[in-house]
C-alpha cells in the first residue's frame, strides 16, 4: 500500500462539527548530492464536511483557527 493523497491535509483539531486541517507546502532541495524535502509554509483551514467554511482559510496558527471555529459554532447555535 502506498501513501494516500490528502487534498485537504491532515486533521489537527475538531470544534463541534467543524474540522481544522493543516496542509504543508514542501520544497525539494539538493544539498551535497542528496535531495532533502523541506517544509516552506503551512496553511490551516476550517472545513464542514468536504467544503471549506467561508472565511475559514489562510490561518497561520492552530490557535487562531480554533478561535474562529468556536465563533462560527457559537453563531450557528444562536441562529437555531
Amino acid at each position: 500500500m502506498g501513501k494516500e493523497a490528502q487534498p485537504r491535509g491532515k486533521c489537527i483539531a475538531e470544534v463541534g462539527h467543524l474540522r481544522i486541517y493543516q496542509k504543508n507546502k514542501h520544497e525539494i532541495k539538493d544539498v551535497d548530492g542528496k535531495k532533502i524535502l523541506r517544509t516552506t509554509g503551512t496553511e490551516i483551514s476550517i472545513y464542514n464536511g468536504k467544503k471549506v467554511v467561508p472565511e475559514g482559510t489562510g490561518f497561520k496558527s492552530k490557535i487562531k483557527a480554533e478561535e474562529r471555529a468556536a465563533e462560527l459554532m457559537k453563531a450557528h447555535l444562536q441562529s437555531t
